[in-house]
């Protein structure tokens, strides 16, 4: 992990000239966006030392240009969360496990990326709400399946199976 303490240093010089020439070749690295996504997704041992680097790297990268932080909410949202919702990431029930560290790392990162004012803030909040909205219709259409409509009707419509079938006496 020694290359993400570099890199954070480099980023994080005073002098915003050499700053952004830093995160301009940074960002022509093949790959490397992916792989600062996915160790933030990855739940470190605790406490992670790299985490906080790691944030402010891909802050940094996330604000330096419109495509790189469109990238990054999407490699976040649409590919990071799968690996939580289908389980193979836990996520525990303590606030103090290493998968919610992770997941309020992701959170605060998003958070930190939709707030930041600059002439790319509208997109990235677009990209947000556009993730958020097409979970939401996944979410509709797995829960309002013709079936399911059918169960919970009869579920929520107070009568039980007896009730249902006439009595013949």
């Amino acid at each position: 992990m020694g290359w993400l303490r570099l890199l954070h240093h480099c980023v994080s010089l005073p002098n915003p000239e050499l700053t952004q020439a830093v995160l301009a070749s940074t960002s022509e690295v093949p790959g490397l966006l992916e792989a600062c996504c996915g160790l933030l997704l990855i739940p470190a041992p605790s406490p992670s030392l790299f985490t906080p680097h790691l944030e402010r790297v891909l802050l940094k990268l996330g604000l330096h240009s419109r495509e790189l932080g469109l990238k990054q909410i999407n490699t976040l949202l649409r590919n990071g969360t799968a690996a939580f919702l289908q389980g193979s990431i836990p996520i525990g029930q303590s606030g103090t496990s290493s998968s919610s560290v992770a997941v309020d790392s992701v959170v605060e990162l998003l958070y930190q990326l939709c707030v930041t004012q600059d002439e790319a803030t509208q997109d990235r909040v677009s990209a947000l709400l556009s993730w958020l909205q097409d979970t939401a219709l996944t979410a509709l259409q797995v829960c309002c399946h013709p079936r399911h409509c059918e169960h919970l009707a009869f579920l929520t419509s107070g009568h039980s199976t007896f009730s249902l079938v006439p009595r013949t006496e």
